[in-house]
């Protein structure tokens, strides 16, 4: 809960919308009880795109996140079962509309803003604060914290490329049935006095009689652990004379996407801003473009992007962050034909809203194929797994039946996922 003075606080922010920012100003620093101020400035966003590593239980109050908003934090079975991290507040987030990623080892705490237009500001700008507070009734009530907050632009594009890059690593956003996992595992270490909020933001503290291993949801060593790097080391040896000639990047499995979501699109040029972004995105994430690289190789990462015009009013967006979406193309009269080209499934990353063309611009990473599929295709492997596709409404169609999910990914061959 936050306290009377923090309720003040929120109020206050909220009716004036004051960054403390001016002409002659673009960063100041907010110190001492942070949240006070920080959950104020929050409440009028259209979006926010956070990185904070640890979250309590009260997290979603001080930090509110809905539709179209972003997390990633720490998430892994160690920081969950240490108390670190509380699922209850990851899951609120969830069904609140945010999506939520997990990058173990993060420390990060990031938050962007992009706010709601109002009457007497009708363009505002984003606003970055960076600062030292996990967000926790701990950091909000405890802790001396600090915090910088800036409207640069310049430096805000820095925050959204490296808040990009760790999403990127994290990959697949967490599923609900993820958290409800986590949830069964919140302060299981032994030892663990659950009543004791000072010890929940640190990680690193000695728990006597764990029983949770050093390593993350994903199997990832710790880094304190010297047996780990020894481990590591001599799997590395072993492989490395029988895989020399076989580009890791080229045959580690995908992952596999929980739903799909299948649309038509029309392809023209797009703007340079759009271009401009998309060669960010690939610079900052070491990936090529499809379209302008090279040498296609199958089974290997590249950035890829479409568009939707702003001609149809969609509830939301239709691809949110973190989805994974299999595009058929249109031809060039935009008619949708049984030979019309369709891409291998993409994972939403990033958008860029392109207001001066009314265009909303979809970037994500793809796995190239080397084999050629077809709207007929596509038809004919979900109707054998009994869901029927017709996308001639240019209406995005989900699929969430595992079998379906299944016969569509099966369609391009030399793709593996798991």
């Amino acid at each position: 809960m936050v306290t009377g003075r923090g309720r003040r606080s929120v109020a206050y922010a909220f009716r004036v919308q004051d960054l403390g920012l001016g002409n002659e100003r673009t960063v100041r620093m907010i110190s001492g009880r942070v949240w006070d101020e920080i959950t104020g400035l929050l409440a009028g966003a259209r979006r926010v795109t956070a990185a904070v590593a640890y979250v309590g239980e009260d997290a979603a109050e001080l930090l509110p996140l809905r539709s179209g908003s972003s997390i990633i934090v720490d998430a892994s079975e160690k920081a969950v079962a240490q108390g670190s991290t509380a699922p209850i507040a990851l899951l609120a987030w969830k069904d609140a509309g945010a999506v939520i990623y997990s990058l173990p080892g993060l420390h990060a705490k990031t938050i962007v803003c992009e706010r709601k237009p109002t009457h007497g500001n009708p363009d505002p700008d984003p606003f970055l604060i960076v600062g030292s507070a996990n967000v926790s009734a701990n950091s909000a009530r405890r802790l001396d914290e600090c915090a910088l907050l800036t409207d640069d632009l310049t430096t805000l594009r820095e925050a959204f490329e490296a808040l990009t890059a760790w999403k990127l690593r994290a990959g697949e956003p967490l599923s609900r049935e993820d958290l409800v996992a986590l949830a069964a595992l919140y302060r299981t270490v032994a030892g663990d006095d659950p009543a004791d909020d000072r010890a929940a933001d640190d990680p690193d503290r000695d728990i006597p009689n764990s029983d949770i291993p050093d390593s993350d949801a994903h199997g990832v060593p710790d880094d304190d652990d010297p047996d780990d790097h020894v481990a590591a080391t001599d799997d590395a040896v072993e492989t490395d004379d029988t895989a020399a000639d076989v580009p890791p990047a080229d045959t580690t499995p995908a992952p596999r996407p929980r739903n799909l979501i299948l649309t038509s699109v029309r392809e023209d040029t797009p703007s340079e801003e759009a271009k401009y972004e998309a060669e960010v995105l690939a610079r900052d994430n070491d990936l090529a473009i499809a379209d302008t690289a090279t040498v296609l190789t199958p089974g290997r990462e590249y950035l890829d992007y479409f568009w939707l015009d702003f001609d149809r009013d969609y509830y939301g967006d239709p691809f949110p962050e973190g989805a994974t979406v299999v595009a058929t193309f249109r031809n060039e009269r935009g008619q949708l034909t049984k030979t019309c080209s369709v891409s291998p499934p993409m994972r939403i990353m990033s958008t860029f809203r392109d207001h001066q063309a009314e265009r909303t611009y979809y970037y994500g990473v793809v796995r190239h194929s080397g084999t050629d599929v077809t709207y007929t295709d596509l038809q004919a492997a979900a109707g054998g797994a009994g869901r029927t596709v017709n996308l001639a409404s240019e209406d995005p169609a989900k699929v969430f039946r595992p079998g379906a999910i299944t016969a569509i990914i099966g369609l391009w061959g030399d793709l593996v996922f798991e």
